[in-house]
């Protein structure tokens, strides 16, 4: 039995063979793709291998763990660490050690790793091994038509349209007297791909952030430009013809009547409000077109977050939980979960980040 990671130019179809083989991966051309994207053309590896660890028995992988390297700005300075994902174990292999020895090689590799929302069996095995929890991701929802929250709960639809009813009535109301508005000193255009002024506009706001991944041209472009098989809306506005800020945003339409929108990311002075609400009023417009019944919103930042209650989004109960595991011991402040810039763009969660 032993651990292997994949040199960049190595045997990455022969490496990913062995996961489908494994049953750890599907077989389709376009899950090659995003592994692909995700670990290959990964623009951030420190070195020349990919951050993709796999454990072999008898030749055969039983188990899997990558992650997503990224530069992360704090008021240290900058921090290698990466995102721990992609963690999957054979069923008939687990309990077995092989999930700890997988974390301790990866960990090797980093001085801090980052994980969200991940599953229980994770979660369990990171606590045990010495992981911090700093808390949960607020989460907050816009909502236009509560028909898909509330087909979820009741069954019989005479008495799910009852209920409805009212609300959304109530709904309509709020978000009427709650919605965000387009300054006239702001234009906000959408926009098919990021260019190199989102760097210049990185380089003057970062300082307003404590600890967040960069977004810099290499990260948004990687991210939200590059990744196989998600479209995502992408909008810049425009002050005095300089940008000053960008929102992205998805639709992810699953197994409801109504498409969900999703906001995976804001990049923008936290403090400048008018901003905020120019590029919430072009997001919150183009999901309401595409018939979403409602927005969620995954973000820690409290001056940003009471700007997204002013128009009308509802805080509710978080449920994906942030745990880091640092080798430095002068981070101390990284363990204070108030410093950081999260969302849900920040990992690969925003594939799929209903509860």
């Amino acid at each position: 039995m032993n651990i292997n990671r994949i040199s960049k130019n190595g045997e990455v179809e022969k490496y990913f063979k062995g996961l489908v083989e494994s049953e750890l991966f599907d077989s389709t051309s376009l899950d090659r793709k995003k592994w692909r994207w995700k670990y290959a053309d990964n623009p951030f590896l420190f070195d020349g291998n990919l951050p993709s660890w796999a454990y072999y028995i008898d030749n055969k992988i039983v188990g899997h763990l990558g992650a997503i390297p990224v530069e992360l700005k704090t008021g240290f300075g900058k921090i290698r660490a990466a995102w721990a994902v992609d963690f999957i174990t054979s069923p008939s292999y687990q309990k077995k050690g092989i999930g700890r020895a997988l974390v301790e090689e990866m960990s090797k590799n980093f001085d801090l790793i980052l994980t969200v929302g991940q599953t229980d069996m994770s979660y369990n095995l990171f606590m045990k091994m010495g992981w911090k929890l700093l808390g949960f991701v607020p989460y907050y929802i816009k909502i236009w038509d509560a028909e898909v929250l509330i087909e979820e709960k009741v069954k019989n639809a005479f008495f799910a349209n009852l209920i409805v009813k009212p609300i959304n009535l109530f709904l309509f109301f709020l978000n009427y007297f709650m919605k965000p508005k387009c300054s006239e000193n702001i234009n906000v255009s959408q926009i098919v791909s990021f260019d190199k002024e989102v760097g210049r506009l990185w380089e003057e706001i970062a300082e307003f952030y404590e600890i967040i991944v960069p977004r810099n041209f290499a990260y948004l472009s990687w991210k939200f430009d590059a990744q196989p098989n998600m479209y995502y809306a992408k909008f810049k506005a425009v002050r005095n013809g300089k940008a000053v800020g960008y929102i992205i945003t998805r639709t992810i339409k699953g197994n409801f009547s109504k498409p969900e929108g999703l906001i995976a990311d804001i990049i923008v002075r936290p403090e400048d409000l008018e901003i905020i609400d120019s590029l919430m009023a072009a997001a919150l417009l183009h999901l309401k077109k595409e018939n979403c019944s409602v927005v969620r919103f995954y973000i820690n930042n409290k001056i940003i977050e009471k700007a997204i209650k002013n128009n009308g989004f509802i805080k509710r109960r978080p449920f994906m939980r942030f745990l880091i595991s640092k080798k430095i011991d002068t981070l101390e402040g990284i363990e204070n979960l108030a410093s950081w810039h999260l969302t849900v763009g920040d990992c690969d969660i925003d594939r799929d980040s209903t509860p």
